[in-house]
């Protein structure tokens, strides 16, 4: 074979690629996100890739979990954000994986796309977004609870957007309305992930309680079809439209009143886009949003009555009663229309929309119970025993959610939407069928959630618990009849501490047999 004389061997020229990473431009990668295997498998950083995320990468993000389904792209401009390599990961993250669990139902383009569309102009929203990506990745890491002191930087991001969100008002200006909403909303989503362990519903709770306030005070035009406030600026063209936030907020407030009961007397559920249309069921809704929209509107309206507040009289037992045959009447409706939706679409649905059904489903029945659940001034606790089979379906259904959540990811879920451990905290407590309530209790043990203010593992604890105190004593317990109603709990309350693996619950019951007057009690709960 001919050699080449020194001076003329020339390279062979190739065609720099146009996929891989910003690192190997020349050399074709296999494109592995968020960092490629070429890159981490020999020590180099992956400075990310120019494709359809809405964040351009310029650090190393290797992320512990993988999801088991390709992400959609994000429908947002492709633009540089402000802010160091910390902040693009957690922004990166939040695209990548918290998107997709925020938005269960895809019921609306709140979180894939209004919401990312606002990081790029208020720098609130941006660092809220920040904030709540940077507690996920750690939620993610820690499976399911966020330990004290392991996210100092999602803390300083959050502040950081509360000192943005307030900024106008400090200089004698204003603030726009939809972002003062939304803020309220992103801050309340933050806090109960550092409740799982700091105790910081409080401030959540303050957030909601603020936003309702804001959300209250806000009138509609229905002439010109443009909301009013006395203080705040109304955009022509706010970065979220109000109707969405109207609904979430009713959703986020919602959780709160689950764990808490209610947190103001005012009739927000009135001021939503729904409240102004009357709330009325249609005769088949047309989407799972439509459906879960109108649940949780009528929840806010039917099932927490004002009138329980102006005492327990008999003549305010007597209006709930006929508010309660209202309200069963509604039931049927809404029922009616549901079933109507599943025969029409339930053969098309896909994983996550039957999943959607599910939820729904779940909270229907639990809505059911709470309507004819006889309301008298006695406390007594054998009357959840007829629902029985009712609290059984809320089970199996949450088996079926658990079991559809572990064909799509493996990771933790991280959500505000509405869920199951809520429901599942009101049958481990409400019903004393042995079998029934502890598979309450293995659903929630058996992956780790936190769905707004409510965190399965703590939950379960906390169930736990309830359990031990009602049958301590009792002997072989094979059916509610073996519980007493003298032995059982009621007002159960959990408070987790501000610290450590401890929670306090309240709670109120009989001593003996004897005695008829439940008294009030507390114990702390360390695990």
């Amino acid at each position: 074979m001919p050699r080449v004389a020194p001076g003329d061997r020339k390279r062979a020229k190739k065609p720099k690629t146009r996929t891989g990473c910003k690192t190997f431009r020349r050399v074709k990668c296999d494109e592995q996100k968020p960092s490629c295997l070429k890159c981490t498998s020999t020590g180099r950083v992956c400075d990310g890739y120019n494709n359809e995320l809405c964040i351009k990468l310029s650090s190393p993000a290797t992320f512990t979990r993988e999801t088991t389904q390709t992400i959609s792209p994000i429908r947002s401009p492709s633009l540089e954000v402000p802010g160091d390599s910390r902040e693009r990961r957690a922004l990166h993250f939040f695209c990548e994986r918290t998107v997709r669990q925020l938005n269960p139902f895809r019921a609306d383009d709140f979180w894939d796309l209004h919401i990312l569309q606002a990081t790029q102009h208020e720098p609130s929203i941006r660092h809220a977004i920040v904030a709540l990506g940077s507690l996920h990745e750690k939620f993610e890491q820690s499976d399911g609870l966020i330990l004290p002191q392991s996210d100092d930087f999602a803390l300083q991001q959050y502040n950081l957007g509360i000192t943005s969100l307030l900024e106008p008002f400090s200089r004698g200006g204003q603030q726009n309305m939809d972002v003062c909403l939304t803020a309220s909303i992103l801050f309340a989503c933050f806090e109960p992930g550092f409740q799982t362990l700091q105790g910081r519903l409080g401030l959540a709770i303050a957030h909601i309680r603020s936003g309702a306030r804001l959300l209250y005070e806000i009138e509609y035009n229905e002439n010109q079809k443009k909301h009013n406030h006395k203080t705040l600026k109304c955009s022509s063209s706010p970065f979220v439209p109000m109707e969405i936030l109207e609904d979430l907020f009713l959703r986020v407030y919602l959780q709160i009143v689950e764990m808490v009961g209610p947190i103001t007397d005012l009739p927000i559920h009135k001021k939503t886009s729904l409240g102004r249309q009357g709330g009325t069921p249609p005769t088949a809704f047309s989407s799972l949003g439509e459906a879960r929209n109108c649940l949780i509107y009528n929840w806010h309206e039917r099932t927490t009555p004002r009138e329980f507040k102006t005492g327990k009289t008999t003549e305010d037992l007597h209006r709930v009663v006929a508010r309660q045959n209202e309200s069963l009447a509604l039931y049927d409706q809404y029922n009616s229309a549901f079933q109507s939706f599943l025969a029409t679409k339930g053969s098309v649905l896909n994983d996550s929309q039957r999943k959607g059904v599910r939820v729904l489903e779940i909270h229907h029945l639990a809505a059911y119970v709470a309507l004819n659940s006889k309301k008298t001034t006695l406390d007594v606790q054998t009357v959840w025993d007829q629902y029985v089979p009712i609290f059984d379906k809320i089970v199996t259904l949450a088996e079926e959610v658990t079991l559809l959540d572990s064909l799509d990811t493996a990771a933790p879920v991280f959500s505000i939407d509405m869920g199951i451990v809520a429901p599942l905290y009101s049958v481990a407590h409400k019903c004393r069928d042995p079998i029934v309530r502890r598979r309450a209790i293995a659903v929630l043990k058996a992956a780790p959630r936190q769905e707004g203010v409510w965190n399965s593992t703590l939950v379960a604890r906390v169930c736990e618990r309830v359990v031990d105190l009602e049958e301590a004593g009792l002997g072989m317990v094979t059916s509610c009849a073996d519980v007493p109603d003298w032995a059982r709990l009621s007002a159960v309350i959990p408070i987790f501490a501000a610290e450590g693996r401890k929670a306090v619950l309240t709670y109120s019951r009989g001593m003996s047999p004897n005695e008829f007057v439940r008294n009030t009690y507390e114990e702390e709960i360390v695990w």
